[in-house]
């Protein structure tokens, strides 16, 4: 077995955790400190907060579920850290300028820019390493 899916994978699947965890906490925090359960109750920065949540969540396991497609077809473990640390960056600076503002934010752009060229990078790595 190649040691990538020793490794490499599960730092990467550490990283997007404890990175999930903080942005959950943030959540958690705001909905404690205004009294509200469910839902934003138009607070803006509550709503901005849940959508920052729910793109993580619907972005990051799918960005590691290709990684992982793609360690599996064993490419060199540079283009492995590559696409992952890639994801990683791009996702945080998503949360980063989500979290200041709904609008437009250079953070924002940047990080689903990185996203979407970690997610196509790894598939295209996986798809030329499982015809080598």
């Amino acid at each position: 077995m190649d040691q990538s899916l020793n490794y490499i994978i599960p730092l990467y699947a550490v990283l997007f955790t404890g990175l999930w965890l903080y942005i959950t906490a943030s959540v958690i925090r705001l909905r404690l400190k205004y009294s509200i359960g469910i839902g934003h109750k138009n607070n803006e920065k509550l709503e901005r907060k849940i959508r920052a949540h729910g793109n993580f969540s619907e972005t990051a396991p799918f960005g590691l579920l290709v990684l992982l497609i793609c360690a599996l077809q064993t490419p060199p473990h540079l283009l492995l850290h590559l696409w992952g640390m890639t994801l990683f960056v791009g996702r945080l600076l998503h949360f980063i300028g989500l979290s200041k503002t709904s609008g437009k934010s250079r953070p924002r752009v940047v990080g689903m820019l990185l996203t979407i060229l970690a997610i196509l990078g790894a598939s295209i790595t996986g798809l030329i390493y499982s015809f080598l």
